[in-house]
């Protein structure tokens, strides 16, 4: 089927192009100095990468699934980029030990195992402090920091563990929808600066992408339910981008290679 193919491939690359957040065009200045801080990026950030893309790469997996790759690459994000404890490791230690001096000796080592890691920041202080690493992003997709970090830590949880003690507190799919595309858009930010994107340059990159600007939409969670009815209709209208033609995606492939005349 010729015909069917050529189709399966034009919206391929439509979806492509729609997808991504600049082309080469857009980084031919700074070329050399983004690849050189990309492929230091995959040896720092190997798992966040690889959990990002894994959703990216197969996009046909549950929600749920979804959201928990995506907390687990911002996790490892914070972890590897940030800071990984609380307090200081020298105050840390004589806390704990003057914790465990105060109990039976039986109980040493189990409260010992309990506290390895203590240190650590928990999921939700993790995530306000990225939501305030970017707040040129954050401060769009994100209006309550907070709330938002709660909720994110309880969806967690609860996929986690699929506790029923829990299970109110876990997302309907439309809210689980909403965290996907939040914590997506969050992750591509800091990836960006990664690259030696700045703060501007990461605002002007996503504010022109398709998804977030629906995302944006999405955020801004109208009150009444005449609002919501036209916000609903906002997201089905076509944004102002239309889609390319056959000449037209071969001819951007052709300016991306370099080739156009």
């Amino acid at each position: 089927y010729p015909d069917r193919k050529k189709l399966d491939k034009l919206l391929f690359y439509n979806k492509i192009f729609s997808e991504m957040l600049f082309s080469l065009s857009d980084i031919k200045s700074d070329f050399s100095l983004i690849m050189q801080r990309w492929f230091n990026s995959i040896e720092k950030l190997d798992s966040v990468l690889n959990l990002f893309f894994s959703i990216k790469y197969k996009p046909d997996i549950y929600l749920e699934s979804k959201f928990i790759n995506l907390v687990q690459a911002v996790e490892s994000y914070h972890r590897r980029q940030i800071k990984n404890h609380v307090l200081p490791e020298d105050e840390h230690k004589e806390h704990i030990e003057r914790i465990l001096d105060s109990v039976p000796r039986e109980y040493k080592e189990w409260l010992k195992d309990k506290l390895n890691y203590s240190n650590e920041p928990t999921l939700k202080e993790r995530l306000i402090e990225l939501l305030e690493l970017i707040p040129e992003i954050t401060n769009q997709l994100v209006k309550d920091k907070e709330g938002f970090a709660t909720k994110i830590k309880n969806a967690r949880n609860y996929f986690t563990h699929y506790d029923e003690s829990l299970k109110k507190k876990a997302p309907q799919p439309e809210e689980l929808y909403r965290f996907i595309e939040s914590l997506s858009f969050i992750l591509q930010a800091c990836i960006l600066k990664e690259l030696a994107c700045t703060s501007e340059r990461c605002y002007q990159l996503l504010n022109r992408n398709k998804r977030y600007k629906n995302a944006l939409e999405r955020a801004r969670e109208p009150k009444t339910d005449m609002g919501k009815k036209l916000q609903e209709i906002r997201l089905q209208i076509p944004s102002e981008g239309k889609l390319l033609t056959r000449d037209e995606i071969e001819e951007e492939i052709a300016e991306s290679r370099g080739e156009r005349q």
